[in-house]
């Protein structure tokens, strides 16, 4: 139990080990921070117009993201195995945490905020952050719980020192700050900046980070999609979004291969793939970015979470507006999380997608193929309904709708207006909400469309 002993001393001191994780509440002038260190260069492969203002948070943001992407996927790998209980599939040998009771998903959940606060901390400390997890949550998980999490973390963290060695692709990227996460108390330390956004006005003036470590936590579970999904905030408005998607195969790619969202279960693990762009073990995954004013992008995610030379960064945008036929129709995966009865009949009123099914998949991947028409120039709409009395969570929407707007295409609730992270509802404990008015989202890619569909939806609903 030293564990929880030194989790008990965490509440009554504040330790050194966690104390680079503190940060000065009162904003720098002007509202923007000065990184700590100069970043390094962007990646060849991120060369595309600078986006000026953002260019440090973009580097810094992109590469942790894509560091939180591989920890995460690689937990997943772990998580099934263990659940198929095949320990000789496990290389390294001897004890796994994950094989005695830790929770897969809320480990990753905990590693990924852990790495990506803790990073954009370190470079810019007068930022906030609205992030999902908690300390508490995490010394309340149970013991195999917390010795999992700090396993990983450590891991993570490691690979990204300096001695790991230069990343793919023969460039150094920028300093990731893990200094502080070898302790239970930095780890929680780490965890609690994600709540130090929440304070009553603060995001609507000053800049903050929103992240949901792992989007999609069914699918997750699943083996499926999920994302680590990141979006900036300044004055209330997101300018920069990012999503690490490590198990969706570039969807033009994917395209180019003949292979359609959705038209197809693929099969990996043994486990059914619904989504027909689900990657194969040794294929790339895919990052999506983009920063206000300055166009989407998506580039090959490797598969061990570097970015991949092979792929490079290609600027995307949303599907062309054909016959209505040809639109690719995006929902999420459970049932529970949204009315698809409304979905259906809104297609069958507008003959969305003809006679093709929708593609459902877990997680803001969606987002992702929308910007990028599916990877094939198709127009594509989601439509998330959820039950009465249901209220969006800000990082649910914050980093896909950045990409969304930045590839041509619209995110609005279902009255046509914009989606405001500016006057956010803080549910006390649950992390910050949309308004209560928002009573469903739809994207899609564009303005005939996404009027079209606004009014069947004012009809069915």
């Amino acid at each position: 139990m030293l564990i929880f002993a030194r989790a008990a001393a965490l509440a009554r001191t504040a330790p050194a080990a966690a104390s680079r994780h503190r940060f000065d509440p009162s904003p720098s002038p002007g509202g923007r921070v000065t990184a700590r260190r100069t970043c390094s260069r962007l990646r060849a492969a991120t060369s595309v117009s600078s986006p000026s203002m953002y260019s440090a948070e973009l580097e810094l943001a992109r590469e942790v993201v894509l560091h939180a992407s591989a920890a995460a996927r690689a937990l997943q790998g772990r998580a099934l195995v263990v659940q198929k209980d095949d320990e000789s599939a496990i290389s390294s040998g001897g004890y796994d945490p994950l094989q005695d009771g830790a929770n897969p998903v809320t480990v990753a959940d905990f590693t990924v905020q852990c790495l990506v606060l803790s990073a954009l901390h370190e470079a810019f400390p007068g930022d906030r952050f609205i992030a999902e997890e908690t300390s508490a949550q995490l010394l309340a998980s149970g013991e195999a719980t917390v010795a999992a999490t700090l396993a990983a973390v450590r891991a993570a963290a490691a690979e990204a020192s300096p001695a790991a060695g230069p990343a793919a692709g023969g460039s150094e990227g920028p300093h990731l700050g893990f200094e502080g996460l070898e302790t239970l108390e930095g780890v929680c330390a780490a965890l609690d900046l994600g709540a130090t956004g929440l304070s009553e006005g603060w995001s609507k003036a000053h800049r903050t980070w929103v992240l949901d470590p792992i989007d999609g936590t069914k699918g997750f579970v699943r083996g499926d999609q999920f994302a680590v999904a990141l979006a900036l905030l300044d004055q209330g408005s997101p300018v920069l979004g990012i999503l690490g998607c490590p198990n969706l195969a570039p969807p033009d790619e994917a395209a180019a291969q003949g292979r359609e969202p959705g038209a197809a279960a693929n099969k990996r693990r043994g486990a059914e793939r619904p989504t027909g762009c689900v990657k194969d073990d040794d294929e790339a995954g895919s990052l999506f970015w983009a920063v206000k004013g300055h166009g989407a992008y998506l580039e090959n995610l490797g598969v061990g979470g570097e970015a991949s030379p092979r792929g490079g960064a290609r600027r995307i945008s949303v599907g062309q507006q054909r016959s209505y036929r040809s639109v690719v129709r995006l929902e999420a995966f459970e049932a529970a999380h949204s009315n698809f009865g409304a979905a259906q009949a809104v297609a069958r009123a507008l003959d969305l997608g003809g006679d093709r099914e929708p593609v459902r998949m877990d997680g803001q991947g969606k987002y992702g193929l929308i910007a990028c028409g599916a990877g094939a120039d198709l127009p594509c709409v989601l439509l998330r309904l959820p039950r009465p009395g249901y209220v969006e969570c800000i990082w649910d929407h914050a980093a896909g709708g950045v990409i969304v707007a930045e590839a041509g295409g619209r995110a609005t609730d279902l009255e046509g207006r914009p989606l405001n992270f500016s006057e956010m509802a803080d549910d006390s404990g649950g992390g910050a909400k949309l308004s209560p008015g928002v009573r469903g989202v739809v994207v899609s890619s564009g303005d005939k469309l996404h009027a079209d569909v606004l009014e069947a939806l004012r009809r069915d609903l």
